[in-house]
């Protein structure tokens, strides 16, 4: 999980808690640097997601992710997000 600004960083803290507390396993990085050091740190921890978080995610209490692999960029619902990879988790999906 990267936060975008500091400013949106106890947004992502909250989200980043969210799925600890669903048993999943999560990075967080709120720290103030450049995001696309952040997202090299992402791809060397062979990360599934990537989820990114702004100040739009925030006022919209959603989340911007992508799926390593894929070359969309999604935005969902933060619950909607958890139940897909809960199905993911489950069923391989």
């Amino acid at each position: 999980m990267l936060s975008v600004t500091k400013s949106s960083s106890d947004y992502t803290t909250k989200i980043y808690q969210r799925l600890v507390d669903n048993q999943f396993r999560s990075i967080l990085d709120v720290r103030n640097i450049g995001m696309e050091k952040k997202v090299k740190k992402a791809f060397k921890l062979n990360s599934s997601y990537i989820i990114t978080i702004g100040k739009k995610e925030e006022k919209n209490s959603t989340i911007t992710f992508k799926k390593i692999g894929d070359k969309r960029v999604n935005g969902m619902d933060q619950a909607e997000f958890i139940y897909r990879i809960q199905k993911e988790k489950f069923f391989g999906n």
